[in-house]
Order: C-alpha cells, then sequence, then structure tokens
C-alpha cells in the first residue's frame, strides 16, 4: 500500500500498530490521513478511531477490513470514520478516497 501510495506521488509514514502511531503523532493539524485495519495486535482500528476522535486529532482515518461486518462498519461510521474499505480492495478505490480526502483536508474540493 505504501508502494502504491508513493508511486502516485504521495509520502507516507508506517507505524508498527496503532499505538506507534499515537505515540509519534504530536501536531493535531496534521495534515493527510490515516489508514487502519480494523484488525489489529493490541489496539483495533475503531479503538484508535475513537481516541484519536478524544485528542482532538481531526486527520481523516480510512479502515480496512477483510470481514463484512455491518455492525463494525456502521460503528466506524458511527465513529465519524473518513472511509471504509473491504480487503481486498481496489487500488484505484484506495487512491482516489486518499486523493478525496486530501483535497477536502487542503480546501481544494469547493
Amino acid at each position: 500500500m505504501s508502494a502504491l501510495l508513493n508511486r502516485v506521488c504521495y509520502s507516507t509514514m508506517m507505524f508498527n500498530g496503532a499505538e506507534d502511531l499515537l505515540n509519534n503523532l504530536n501536531d493535531r493539524s496534521t495534515h493527510g490521513c490515516i489508514i487502519s485495519e480494523i484488525d489489529l495486535p493490541g489496539m483495533s482500528g475503531l479503538r484508535l478511531l475513537r481516541t484519536l476522535h478524544q485528542r482532538r486529532v481531526s486527520v481523516p482515518v480510512i479502515i480496512l477490513t477483510r470481514d463484512t461486518d455491518v455492525s463494525s462498519a456502521v460503528q466506524a461510521f458511527h465513529d465519524s470514520v473518513a472511509g471504509y474499505l473491504t480487503k481486498p480492495y481496489v487500488e484505484r478505490e484506495l487512491v482516489d478516497k486518499v486523493r478525496s480526502l486530501l483535497q477536502r483536508d487542503m480546501g481544494l474540493d469547493r
């Protein structure tokens, strides 16, 4: 995924789980987006989403999952997820979603 996004000229950073991301995220006005699996060792992607919201981090989050569980999708949208893609995802869908979120973040979607 990182290689895909790098090929279309997006810078990426990878973390060893949700806790690692939270420990390294120190700017609440960070531009970009977070792409997270729903099932992570330790903190789940949904818990990460809630923790970011509690910390008032306004970076959009895209959740990826193999599971088509409706309740987790509903919970993700309840927690203001910016995108929810099931795997295997179509690469173009992911790139388009990231592009859309970044354009919205920079005010270019108007």
